[in-house]
């Protein structure tokens, strides 16, 4: 007689923008966001984020294509 195992909870895993920002812009660190959005989607881990991470991001992704030139400040 085998006991029932109950179902293993994901680990939770607290992310900032930097991942989200890493997934949609190519970042150098995309590999280790692509990684952790795989195991997410395993059941392995489950994502939160801060209320304050689509400030965070949007500032991010501000910066990045200021950088780039992709955004002129009048546009932004």
């Amino acid at each position: 007689m085998t006991a029932d195992v109950p179902p293993r909870r994901p680990q939770p895993v607290v992310i900032d923008a930097n991942v989200a920002v890493a997934l949609a812009l190519i970042e150098p660190d995309t590999t280790d966001a692509v990684a952790l959005q795989d195991r997410a989607a395993a059941g392995e881990v489950s994502l939160h984020a801060p209320d304050t991470w689509l400030a965070e991001a949007t500032h991010a992704v501000w910066k990045h294509s200021a950088r780039r030139g992709t955004l002129s400040p009048e546009r932004a």
